[in-house]
């Protein structure tokens, strides 16, 4: 993946060395990472509360986030794998945002991608919850989903 994918998500989910509760209260660290589904952070928010992570240790945390939901659209929908680079990213951006598990309910809109029709994709998206609850977000990965350009 590319940098401007990391650059992205550390402008969309902010870049946070200590812990903090999100819009929907659920604790989190570094860029956009979830403590409550990461056994060992869980286990150490209270040191965490405290010392925080270093920079690097946020970048680490970052771009392990970001493999693995790479690993999991190539798992789960590995026609995704024939994409060009930029709508890759828009889904690589959206596991890491909800999970693949959520990604992979929006079968209109992934049927639509694997077809090439992407600015119908890119409408439909826009009828979705997703849609509404990201905002800015959102309208730009639409908008990339549509043109090939970010």
């Amino acid at each position: 993946m590319s940098d401007n994918l990391r650059d992205r998500l550390v402008k969309e989910e902010e870049f946070r060395k200590f812990p903090y509760q999100d819009s929907r209260g659920i604790w989190t660290i570094g860029v956009g990472h979830n403590i409550e589904v990461d056994f060992d952070m869980k286990n150490k928010l209270g040191v965490l509360l405290k010392n925080g992570l270093t920079t690097e240790e946020v970048y680490r945390l970052l771009d392990k986030d970001i493999e693995k939901a790479v690993y999991n659209l190539s798992l789960k929908l590995p026609w995704t794998n024939d994409l060009d680079e930029v709508r890759r990213e828009v889904l690589v951006d959206m596991v890491f945002n909800m999970g693949i598990n959520k990604v992979i309910r929006f079968n209109n809109t992934l049927n639509l991608i694997k077809n090439g029709k992407y600015h119908e994709a890119s409408e439909n998206l826009k009828l979705s919850l997703w849609y509404s609850q990201v905002g800015v977000r959102a309208k730009n990965l639409c908008r990339v989903l549509d043109t090939g350009v970010l």
